[in-house]
């Protein structure tokens, strides 16, 4: 009877564990509260140094916003890759149960194939079910883990109900495999009819970059050559004692409000007269990316997750470009 016990306890502390199990992915938004805390720290340290406001905004950049984006789209790629293996787990499945399987053993026999993302959370139901969970239970828990997929989760309840309801679980499983089958064929569809938009963007991003290379190389340098041609005039006509205008060319730089921009351009290799107007051009660029990258993951996969690849190409096309041909 002690055995008894002790192995009784040991049953509900491996179901515990099994069940609240945390990854590095539950704890992403911690990513976010430390991003902010880095910029209220760069806020107190610009107070000694305007260039140090900068540094701590980079800083939280690389290490807790990029990170958390890389998060959330493996996360969204991870629940992809289920949606496409889920159709031939429901088949498999309801084979199963066809050929006279229990529920409980229809559902050891699919966790023993390969179904690629799916096969864990497969096999961790296998695994309640052999502590004596219930399979309705279990069904359920297999349905709140995957909630991040609005497809699987709705399947899963369907399941459930049918179950309960006494129904035909073997055909509604048939049934879904095949709408989500079809569904998942309409999406390749649409995907490859976009492909073009796509390229489209991509070209218009590139010649976007073309257009600040451009304006800085032949616009910007030609009118700070004049401001200075102008400032060296008006002061020769000043050491010579002539009266008239005394003319300087004002350095965006040397504004509190502007500090921090031109900060992150030398991050970069920026420097020069035209360093603001370079770190601007930098900042237009990312901002660019982002924006177009997550249009471009509304268009192909109807979220923006899908969008932070894209957004990760073009963030480094411009940290690339725009550093050797502005710099």
């Amino acid at each position: 009877m002690f055995e008894s016990l002790l192995g009784g306890g040991s049953k509900q502390k491996k179901r515990k564990t099994l069940d609240e199990k945390k990854t590095f992915y539950d704890y992403r938004y911690l990513l976010i509260i430390m991003f902010f805390i880095l910029l209220f720290i760069g806020m107190l340290a610009s107070s000694i140094n305007p260039k140090l406001m900068s540094m701590f905004v980079l800083l939280g950049m690389f290490t807790c916003i990029l990170p958390y984006f890389a998060l959330e789209y493996f996360e969204f790629a991870k629940y992809k890759k289920m949606e496409e293996y889920f159709p031939f787990f429901l088949r498999d499945f309801a084979e199963a149960i066809r050929s006279g399987m229990t529920f409980p053993s229809a559902l050891r026999m699919t966790a023993k194939i390969d179904y690629g993302a799916l096969s864990v959370e497969i096999r961790r139901a296998a695994a309640q079910l052999s502590w004596g969970i219930p399979f309705v239970k279990v069904l359920r828990r297999f349905g709140e883990r995957l909630k991040g997929s609005k497809v699987l989760k709705q399947s899963i309840a369907i399941i459930i109900e049918t179950f309960n309801s006494g129904g035909d679980v073997a055909t509604t499983m048939d049934s879904l495999a095949d709408s989500m089958s079809t569904i998942r064929e309409m999406e390749l569809e649409r995907k490859a009819a976009l492909q073009q938009q796509v390229m489209i963007i991509y070209i218009v991003f590139i010649i976007f970059l073309g257009l600040l290379v451009g304006i800085d190389k032949f616009l910007i340098t030609r009118f700070m050559s004049t401001f200075q041609t102008i400032e060296q005039a008006s002061e020769a006509t000043q050491s010579m004692g002539f009266g008239g205008f005394q003319f300087r060319a004002e350095d965006y730089c040397d504004y509190a409000i502007a500090s921090p921009v031109c900060g992150f351009g030398r991050m970069f290799g920026f420097s020069g007269d035209d360093l603001y107007y370079k770190s601007i051009f930098l900042l237009m660029a990312l901002i660019q990316s982002v924006c177009q990258g997550i249009l471009i993951g509304v268009m192909l996969e109807n979220s923006a997750k899908a969008g932070f690849k894209h957004v990760a190409i073009m963030m480094a096309l411009s940290l690339v470009a725009l550093p050797i041909f502005l710099g």
